[in-house]
């Protein structure tokens, strides 16, 4: 438990294990990726138990993509978590090459709903200090949804439109009806489009 009161997963790279000082020298970023991501699900099944522990691992099966229904764990879980966007951060951390910079580097911050106090040992406060604790974010109220819009009419049918009601007002009755069913005639006199069809035979072969 920080300070400010930001949960923290330490994950420590044991640069002695030959794996890992050889992934770090030749700067092998997906392998340290996939270490990480390991640990982190490592963390996740020992803290099953915990109410904490859902939470962070709801949250970050959420940032690898998996669904709801998708039961995918273990090594597959860490290969999905280490090609989320969040875990790419740590291809720019100064713990590669030969002159690494020792120290703690901050990977990513994520959001999960937590408990306070926590029942994750690690995570609880001491020495009789309080913890701020924020109000859980009221639920959004579905809105109605709004009606379509009606389409726009197309310019060609904005004209025809107004050849319309321009002809009907400068002809007469029986001249005005002669020239609409002449109109319908020639459209019902278009050609009918045909589409090829491509006739898939077998071959013996």
């Amino acid at each position: 438990m920080e300070r400010d009161g930001r949960r923290i997963i330490r994950v420590g790279l044991c640069k002695s294990h030959l794996l890992v000082s050889k992934a770090l020298a030749r700067a092998d970023t997906m392998s340290i990726r996939f270490l990480v991501a390991l640990s982190l699900v490592e963390f996740c099944l020992f803290w099953a138990s915990a109410t904490d522990g859902r939470g962070i691992t709801r949250a970050l099966r959420h940032m690898a993509g998996y669904g709801p229904q998708e039961r995918s764990w273990g090594s597959g879980f860490a290969s999905r978590l280490a090609v989320s966007e969040p875990m790419r951060s740590l291809d720019a951390l100064p713990i590669f090459g030969p002159t690494p910079a020792e120290g703690r580097h901050l990977l990513f911050e994520f959001k999960a709903q937590l408990r306070s106090p926590s029942d994750i040992r690690n995570w609880r406060l001491r020495n009789g200090a309080t913890e701020e604790v924020s109000p859980l974010p009221r639920k959004l109220k579905k809105q109605p949804a709004r009606p379509p819009e009606p389409a726009l009419a197309s310019p060609q049918q904005q004209f025809l439109e107004a050849f319309h009601a321009v002809a009907q007002g400068a002809l007469d009755a029986s001249t005005f009806s002669s020239l609409t069913d002449l109109a319908r005639e020639k459209q019902d006199e278009q050609p009918a489009v045909v589409l090829p069809v491509v006739n898939q035979q077998k071959v013996k072969r």
